[in-house]
């Protein structure tokens, strides 16, 4: 629903108690896959390491769950499309700071890093339901504000959804790898957990400065390593680029 260039899929929701019972669930799984991801012995052996990426990460849980790279004009009219049909949207704690325990001490530039993430549907009431402290609805206004403050400051923007089922959304989130569990497993181990948006980037050669005097701010903000240096200048690694558009900002 977040890219207006593809056919337009009606939202699924969920079963209302199945949304309760998965927001009670989520953290864990986060916790969990965050101790995959950042224990090491398991990735010092051929077995271990196809067990954990092959079986367990890309056989099972992505065949269930994947994020998608979106741009904030794109959060801004997925949340103001969903918001005119009535469904609900909920914003709160970071799901992956939750199970990891990796909470920002305060605020940044006003606003609080540790509400960052975005329900949908069953799934927001859900969450609003068991964490009642820690969720609010929001308009889409709000919503489109947020997504571009964040982004702004290095965030990767990204719908969650079933990967086996067109249209399904759950959530947005706004990632970055030193908390998201999801984002630091893709970079890490490999797991394609994100899918590209359907932005790319692209370097106009008469436009780059000299990368010394900017100091290869795109090589440096690219969370993917899409980016590399070549005969003294950037370029794009168009295979590992995901659009998430932060060498751009």
């Amino acid at each position: 629903m977040g890219h207006q260039s593809h056919r337009r899929i009606r939202l699924r929701e969920l079963p209302y108690p199945f949304s309760v019972v998965g927001s009670y669930l989520e953290h864990l799984l986060m916790h969990v896959l965050n101790r995959l991801t950042e224990t090491e012995w398991p990735y010092r052996y051929r077995l271990t390491r196809w067990l954990v990426n092959e079986v367990a990460a890309r056989r099972v849980l992505l065949r269930f769950i994947h994020g998608e790279v979106i741009t904030p004009e794109e959060v801004s009219r997925l949340v103001h499309t969903l918001e005119g049909e009535g469904y609900y949207m909920a914003l709160g704690r970071c799901e992956c700071r939750h199970g990891t325990g990796k909470f920002a001490p305060g605020l940044e530039d006003g606003w609080d890093p540790n509400l960052t993430c975005v329900m949908i549907a069953s799934w927001g009431q859900g969450h609003k339901s068991v964490y009642p402290r820690y969720y609010r609805r929001v308009s889409a206004t709000e919503l489109s504000a947020t997504a571009r403050h964040w982004h702004a400051r290095g965030r990767v923007l990204s719908a969650w959804g079933c990967a086996t089922l067109r249209g399904f959304l759950l959530s947005y989130c706004h990632c970055r790898a030193d908390y998201c569990v999801p984002l630091k497993n893709q970079i890490s181990r490999g797991n394609r957990v994100f899918l590209p948006g359907y932005s790319y980037a692209a370097i106009r050669a008469e436009l780059c400065p000299d990368p010394l005097r900017c100091r290869w701010q795109c090589f440096s903000r690219c969370p993917f390593g899409a980016i590399e240096i070549h005969a003294g200048k950037p370029r794009v690694i168009t295979a590992r680029c995901l659009g998430c558009g932060q060498c751009f900002d």
